[in-house]
């Protein structure tokens, strides 16, 4: 790719945002800043299973971490990589709004096309997903009924003219990357042609 670009997936918990990122992470210098590697230094801390509550000092520390990466970033990394971020933004949320800004801000700062994107699953098959044992080992949430209320929120959707809104309920991780990976390249080869 001739530009860089920022890929930031946003889902509810148990989605395959990790898995997907993964995926995407095979292709052209993308590295991943997944949201759960600087929370999980503080879940490990503060949390004995997929399932209990999250103190908000834990959260506090948590911000304080990704406000230290989201400035270094743009002066330490190499300016021909890519990066995809992992997080779960409400639309009611003002420190939700807050985050997503922090990832076009350093976007921009690092020379990258920010390009958002939701990935939509049914509850139902969102819940299947949440159980899996990899997720409590990494305390990551696995509560299906937490997570039913947590559907009752509406995901941050961004303005960016590069948004995309991809359901993965039916689509294997592998499926779900190309169609995201697609969907860069054509925004990235519209860009440069310019």
């Amino acid at each position: 790719m001739n530009k860089t670009c920022f890929l930031h997936l946003n889902a509810f918990p148990g989605t395959g945002k990790l898995t997907i990122a993964k995926e995407i992470c095979r292709q052209d210098n993308f590295r991943l800043i997944d949201n759960h590697a600087t929370a999980n230094l503080i879940f490990a801390m503060a949390r004995k299973d997929g399932k209990a509550p999250i103190p908000s000092q834990a959260w506090e520390a948590v911000l304080e971490i990704r406000e230290v990466v989201m400035r270094y970033l743009p002066k330490i990394a190499l300016p021909n990589l890519n990066f995809v971020f992992t997080h779960c933004l409400f639309e009611d949320n003002e420190d939700e709004r807050a985050v997503q800004e922090q990832v076009i801000d350093t976007a921009n700062k690092h020379g990258s096309v920010y390009i958002p994107v939701n990935l939509i699953c049914d509850l139902e098959e969102n819940q299947r997903r949440i159980i899996s044992p990899d997720r409590e080992e990494n305390k990551k949430m696995t509560d299906p009924e937490g997570l039913e209320k947590i559907h009752q929120h509406n995901l941050l959707k961004s303005n960016s003219p590069h948004f995309m809104e991809l359901n993965v309920t039916h689509l294997q991780a592998k499926d779900s990357a190309q169609k995201i990976y697609e969907h860069i390249l054509k925004i990235i080869n519209s860009l440069t042609k310019k």
